[in-house]
């Protein structure tokens, strides 16, 4: 058997961090601040971005890519370092991300330091007989996602921790290294909504039981938003916090009669939930993430956005709209603040549950559920378990 030597500069908050070693190692060297902890916001928040400023034109050229990069016979994710140059949109909206949560005088290696980028598309693009396994989408070829075609994974996304998957592979499930920050963008307003829960494990990947209360957030899809969250954290798009049928609704569209093949698949890149997911590694790179294929460049569009940017100062500090329930006790509180109060609404409550892994392990939480799908498109909800929200002990 052929031995695996790491070795890892962890933090006391369990991330990869920056280290003296690091420095005389590097071939420049970066710009040195305080601790990266000062200089990054690990908490959960969301944002508009300049994405809604695209013309139709340039936002389908972003679709089609993206259909592009969900081949099912492409790498699941792709690498960009952070001082590299884009070769395409979603390389240079990945990077975009990693300059918004970065700031330029943070202590890195740069040489280790980049994005881990991908895509989702629900539903994924079918794998028809009369279609080639390079047109197919990833999900469609394996047959509804990883589950086996259970509808979390068909129109939504089960539950996990973003952590590079191919080290915990390598060392049979007993370590597990998480970005620094994970990222959501929707390029649509379509589909269920993400959601993160405060809940992390430690290196062999056993959940923390850190506090008695959790937080936990759902954010809504729309074109343009920007989720950020610690790389720690859990997090799904659970597809029973839509109504029954919503998303099928969703995905329909008029289709004129004298419309022609191009102008049929353009709307049906619309009409689906589709996200670029960017992943923030810092002093540190995820193993056999790689680039983007070079030999694929000239499959996708050659509109590189311009002079756009997703991020610019006033669109960073518009914040969506957000609510914050209070649960405890089994009942559930609408604050007018982080605090709750006397005058406070009382809130229904569902209890609800989902797998996790591969062993019946589930989440289980009392969740705000009418509230949540009463919301205005785009919308947040804020979720403080002082208790009703309990996880199983361990994980595949």
């Amino acid at each position: 058997m052929e031995e695996l030597t790491i070795s890892l500069a962890l933090d006391g908050h369990g991330r990869t961090k920056y280290t003296d070693e690091t420095e005389a190692n590097a071939t420049k060297r970066p710009k040195i601040n305080e601790d990266v902890d000062c200089a990054i916001n690990y908490s959960t928040r969301t944002s508009k971005t300049n994405i809604v400023e695209l013309s139709d034109e340039v936002l389908d050229n972003l679709l089609f890519d993206v259909e592009i990069c969900d081949c099912a016979l492409l790498p699941r994710t792709f690498w960009v370092n952070a001082g590299d140059e884009p070769r395409c949109s979603l390389e240079k909206l990945a990077l975009q991300v990693f300059g918004e949560h970065v700031p330029p005088g943070v202590r890195i290696d740069k040489e280790n330091s980049g994005v881990e980028w991908w895509v989702q598309i629900r539903p994924s693009p079918p794998a028809l007989m009369s279609m080639s396994s390079d047109q197919a989408g990833r999900y469609s070829m394996l047959g509804c996602g990883d589950d086996g075609g259970d509808e979390t994974a068909r129109s939504g996304i089960t539950w996990h921790f973003d952590k590079d998957e191919d080290l915990r592979v390598m060392m049979d499930g007993s370590m597990w290294v998480h970005p620094h920050l994970s990222t959501v963008t929707y390029l649509t307003s379509i589909g269920a909504p993400t959601m993160v829960v405060e809940k992390r494990v430690d290196l062999s990947g056993q959940i923390l039981n850190e506090n008695s209360s959790v937080c936990g957030s759902v954010s809504w899809p729309r074109k343009g938003k920007h989720l950020v969250f610690d790389g720690r954290f859990l997090h799904a798009a659970p597809t029973d916090l839509l109504e029954e049928g919503a998303f099928d609704e969703q995905c329909k569209f008029d289709t004129p009669i004298d419309i022609s093949e191009k102008e049929r698949k353009v709307l049906m890149r619309r009409h689906r939930r589709v996200t670029l997911l960017v992943n923030i590694w810092l002093n540190y790179k995820p193993f056999n993430v790689n680039a983007f294929p070079d030999t694929m460049l000239d499959k996708l569009s050659k509109d590189m956005l311009g002079d756009a940017n997703l991020f610019d100062d006033s669109k960073s500090c518009s914040k969506t709209c957000g609510k914050v329930v209070v649960v405890k006790d089994g009942k559930g509180t609408l604050a007018c603040s982080d605090h709750v109060t006397q005058k406070d609404e009382t809130i229904a409550l569902t209890k609800m549950s989902w797998p996790m892994g591969r062993d019946n392990e589930t989440i289980e939480a009392l969740m705000p559920l009418e509230l949540i799908r009463n919301c205005d498109e785009g919308s947040d909800v804020i979720i403080e378990w002082k208790n009703g929200l309990s996880l199983s002990a361990s994980h595949a």
